[in-house]
């Protein structure tokens, strides 16, 4: 009993801490290397634009999860599309829960899978979703994107697990580390 009200309050504390995190942090990536910098790894996008792309990139505080501890938090923004259930949104994005029609591809990561910095539209999912539905004339395929920042293989395997057991099984899963 009393280990189950400790492990309430640590959760609690957690959760509490996670949704109080500053929404308006500063972007990170302007601020090290110089907005003048950063524009020019932007060909073509006005500043208005990356400056709302970089905000939506950065300023979304993540969420409370069980196990994994924290999970990208659900926004739905110009560039930066994230589902209530936990995968990031692009263009033909496949329904949740997935449909058995589809080849279901889920795939795991961290920063680099999330493709922080990067609209909807340019992630490693977005481009993959494509390549395999151009290359093939079989069903269709749904790439889910289940990158989350700070992720490290343990948690994308406990997220995995977590899917899994609830019943939502892909055709295949990918994890992409560096």
């Amino acid at each position: 009993m009393l280990l189950n009200i400790v492990a309430l309050g640590v959760e609690s504390a957690s959760e509490a801490w996670y949704q109080v995190m500053p929404a308006g942090r500063p972007d990170p990536v302007s601020e090290k290397y110089g907005f003048s910098q950063v524009v020019q790894n932007y060909p073509g996008m006005n500043r208005t634009a990356l400056r709302e792309l970089l905000r939506e990139t950065w300023s979304r505080p993540m969420a409370f999860e069980p196990f994994t501890q924290f999970k990208e938090r659900a926004t739905m923004g110009r560039f930066v599309n994230v589902s209530p259930h936990g995968f990031r949104l692009s263009k033909n994005q496949g329904p949740w829960p997935p449909s058995p029609e589809a080849v279901n591809v889920f795939l795991f990561g961290g920063s680099t899978v999330f493709n922080y910095g990067l609209p909807d539209e340019q992630t490693i999912a977005f481009f993959l979703q494509g390549f395999l539905n151009e290359a093939g004339s079989g069903p269709p395929v749904r790439v889910y994107n289940f990158g989350r920042g700070h992720y490290y293989s343990s948690q994308e395997c406990v997220l995995f697990e977590q899917l899994l057991s609830a019943g939502f099984v892909p055709a295949i899963a990918v994890f992409l580390d560096g």
